[in-house]
């Protein structure tokens, strides 16, 4: 609230700038272990580390991204997008409490974040929104 929306072109740069995550896909696959046995930790604790890294860099992005104006009409986007992240972040919580070590159940509790996030990709990209 009392914030300056954005132009579209400030906007795209500030998600660029937000959604910057260093080493976040090499986080991804060593939570997930989806890439193959070789990048998944070798043990619980390498695990448990890389997940609490991960949700961590979530929560990070989800307020980043809360901090900034969209333009209006992607308003309905970018709010959802932050609570489908905060989502996400929540079930990272449940996996480091679970710690399953299993990348198929790590697989299966993360896949619904990924579809949401796909989802609202195409969301932006139906508005001719890109970044990433």
């Amino acid at each position: 609230a009392g914030q300056i929306q954005l132009t579209k072109d400030r906007y795209l740069a500030a998600i660029e700038r937000a959604i910057a995550v260093p080493d976040g896909d090499r986080l991804f696959h060593e939570v997930v272990g989806v890439e193959s046995r070789s990048t998944w930790p070798q043990s619980r604790a390498d695990w448990l580390r890389s997940n609490r890294r991960l949700r961590s860099e979530i929560e990070r992005v989800a307020n980043r991204l809360g901090r900034l104006a969209p333009p209006a009409e992607v308003a309905e986007i970018h709010a959802d997008w932050i609570s489908s992240l905060r989502t996400c972040a929540a079930r990272f919580r449940r996996l480091e409490d679970e710690s399953p070590l299993d990348a198929l159940i790590a697989e299966q509790e993360i896949q619904p974040c990924h579809d949401a996030q796909r989802e609202i990709c195409e969301r932006f990209y139906a508005k001719d929104y890109s970044f990433g």
